[in-house]
């Protein structure tokens, strides 16, 4: 039973927020958190699997990232770029170029999300290849702005205001027959020689965490490099070491034409973006066609620099790819030991991990566990086209030890499960409070 003070707060979020900004998981208010955990109003405290949409790369509160951003600030507020260069974009840009995958000259345009950069890195494409087709995946989240929202492969994100006959959509593959079918289809849009670019996350996201079979990038990267179309790689959710790399396409072996950063660039502690690409094509934006009052903004870019130095002095990304890997082996052991009751599967690379959760008769029932988790303290997200998948996306800085205590939270929730032993609360929490992205 919730408190007076939740249910207050979430009436005003009601009253004041509009509709189009609350998708709300659960119906719980936060107020702190610190570590990799969470804390709400009631004083609740949940350890976090879901890093704010991925946004949280290194964990919250920390002092070093807190004081980096401050003496920048205090230094220098803010320059406005495109007016007056400051040092710290400079470094940044410099730092993102060398860790950017591709043996070409590059050069970085920044923003303040991902949405705002996939559209800069559309305009550089269209502007370069002088076509305006945009090829993407259905159920992809490319992000909420003109262009972005507009690749983005939610029919509802799109519906009453934008819609482009410039814009086509492909089933995502998973399987070796779906991405031969897959690269025919784009082969036929190639043709045409009105297709610009195609937009790809390494791993789909929000349509469920999906993991593409393993050649499947490099086969599309031919054949966009043969008809000239601008390959896009979105790693908004799985860029800055979640998946034990930098970036999620190091695990595919190729290098995109243009790579989109946002999310945990900055590790949820200030907003900022960045479009790194190849220098002919980005440089085909002319003057002040992609910039924004704070673009390259100062302290931005100095806690973004301070975060990328935390990756590799405490060697973080080696520590995703060993509880990433841990994580998932207890999480198939899991599941496989309630195969006669429940259809699961785990997927994902490092610490972007979905899990699907499905009853004998196909109804999803992700959101239901993930609420019965969160009250028992662990707070999980979750996506996909009818959200039905959980999202195990920690904060890079989860231990063995927290991983383990979600394991057994997972436990104690599927056995509860088998044994008919949900709450009322669950069921109430779940018919009352679940929005997500999805259609459930």
């Amino acid at each position: 039973m919730k408190n007076m003070k939740t249910k207050q707060l979430l009436r005003q979020v009601e009253k004041y927020i509009a509709k189009a900004q609350y998708a709300g998981l659960y119906g719980i208010i936060q107020e702190s958190a610190r570590g990799n955990v969470i804390t709400d109003v009631e004083g609740e405290k949940y350890l976090d699997f879901f890093s704010a949409a991925s946004s949280v790369t290194v964990g919250y509160g920390r002092e070093d990232i807190i004081n980096a951003y401050a003496y920048t600030a205090k230094k220098l507020t803010q320059s406005c770029f495109i007016y007056s260069p400051n040092i710290e974009t400079i470094e940044l840009a410099k730092k993102l170029i060398s860790i950017t995958p591709g043996n070409f000259k590059k050069k970085v345009m920044f923003g303040m999300s991902a949405s705002d950069s996939i559209d800069g890195a559309i305009k550089a494409a269209r502007k370069f290849t002088q076509r305006k087709g945009t090829i993407a995946f259905h159920d992809a989240y490319h992000g909420n702005t003109g262009l972005s929202a507009q690749a983005t492969g939610f029919p509802g994100i799109r519906n009453g205001f934008l819609s482009s006959d410039d814009f086509f959509f492909l089933d995502f593959p998973v399987t070796e027959t779906q991405s031969d079918t897959c690269l025919e289809n784009a082969e036929k849009y190639f043709r045409t020689n009105t297709i610009a670019c195609f937009i790809i996350e390494p791993i789909q996201g929000d349509g469920g965490n999906l993991v593409p079979p393993e050649d499947f990038y490099l086969k599309l990267k031919k054949l966009t490099d043969k008809y000239g179309v601008i390959l896009i790689d979105d790693e908004a959710q799985s860029g800055i070491g979640r998946t034990g790399k930098w970036w999620g396409i190091e695990h595919f072996h190729i290098a995109p034409d243009i790579l989109v950063a946002g999310k945990g660039i900055t590790g949820g502690y200030i907003a900022l973006s960045a479009c790194i690409g190849r220098s002919d094509v980005i440089n085909s934006l002319e003057k002040a066609q992609h910039v924004f009052t704070y673009s390259g903004h100062p302290p931005a870019c100095a806690v973004a620099s301070k975060i990328l130095s935390i990756i590799e002095d405490e060697h973080i990304m080696n520590s995703v790819r060993k509880n990433g890997q841990f994580l998932i082996d207890q999480l198939i052991h899991l599941t496989n030991t309630y195969n006669e009751t429940l259809h699961c599967q785990v997927r994902g690379i490092g610490l972007q991990i979905g899990l699907s959760i499905r009853s004998n008769d196909n109804t999803p029932l992700a959101v239901l566990f993930g609420v019965r988790c969160l009250e028992k303290g662990l707070y999980v997200g979750y996506f996909g086209k009818n959200n039905d998948v959980l999202r195990l996306h920690p904060p890079l800085t989860i231990t063995k030890q927290e991983v383990q205590r979600a394991i057994n939270i997972f436990s104690e929730v599927f056995e509860e499960w088998k044994s008919n032993k949900f709450p009322t609360s669950t069921f109430r929490t779940y018919k009352t409070q679940c929005l997500g992205l999805g259609k459930s």
